[in-house]
């Protein structure tokens, strides 16, 4: 904010920004650092690649696949953990 002030000709440090911001409560927007979902680093057991990329079936039921550890069906959620 202060490097902004400055670009559009207000000269004032950065200490008298932050109180003015304050008492007209103006708070500063700031970018959340990027964090992983999963590193892979646990003790979980991992399901068995039984399909081995191979996607198409023969007959319809036959392999499943998702990108979660679990499942909706039409008896509850399954789930390999």
């Amino acid at each position: 904010m202060t490097v902004e002030l400055r670009e559009a000709g207000y000269h004032m440090g950065q200490n008298r920004v932050a109180r003015l911001m304050r008492e007209h409560g103006i708070l500063a927007r700031h970018r959340h650092k990027y964090k992983s979902g999963s590193s892979g680093r646990h003790n979980w057991p991992v399901a068995e690649n039984m399909l081995n990329r191979c996607f198409t079936m023969n007959l319809p039921d036959r392999g499943w696949v998702a990108d979660i550890p679990y499942i909706p069906t039409g008896k509850g959620w399954f789930s390999w953990r």
